[in-house]
């Protein structure tokens, strides 16, 4: 009983924490493309990230589809074949994720950097 309250503090701490950057992860902000190269522009999303303790950074909650994914459900026109751009299309350093949640272009695997452009 005794060893459960000398790690109680410490349990305390790292979970307090980990709650706390949980929390202060902040928004990704992306577009919506008909295609990856001279795709219409449908709108934007607004994507949640969550703190991942393997990367120690901010990524996508439920992993690299979910831009894509939020792009295909808010938009029709997309019939499942959106692309999810972190800037403008054509604009330098821009990336953007397909429905298979691959990343294309020079900020993938950067999260700290990936919504630098707004």
């Amino acid at each position: 009983m005794k060893v459960f309250f000398a790690i109680l503090p410490v349990l305390t701490m790292v979970f307090g924490y980990a709650g706390f950057t949980y929390a202060d992860c902040p928004d990704w902000h992306g577009y919506c493309y008909t295609d990856q190269i001279g795709g219409s522009l449908l709108g934007s999303v607004t994507v949640g990230q969550c703190w991942k303790w393997r990367e120690l950074s901010c990524d996508f909650c439920r992993g690299s589809k979910e831009p894509d994914e939020y792009c295909n459900n808010e938009y029709p026109q997309c019939k499942g074949r959106c692309w999810a751009f972190n800037g403008i299309q054509g604009d330098d350093g821009v990336s953007c994720w397909d429905k298979d949640g691959n990343c294309h272009g020079p900020w993938c695997g950067d999260n700290a950097a990936r919504s630098a452009l707004h």
